[in-house]
């Protein structure tokens, strides 16, 4: 698409990623991902 199409509405990413992280890297991994824009949806053990 172009800018002009898109302009004045939020972009949508429907990208689906999973992580396995140790428990003792959660907190960090957590505060990465949050930096990047990335917005966690679900935490399970593993």
């Amino acid at each position: 698409m172009s800018q002009a199409i898109t302009a004045g509405r939020p972009q949508i990413r429907r990208t689906k990623s999973e992580y396995l992280v140790l428990y003792d890297q959660l907190s960090c991994t957590l505060q990465r991902l949050g930096k990047q824009g990335d917005q966690v949806t679900s935490i399970t053990p593993a």
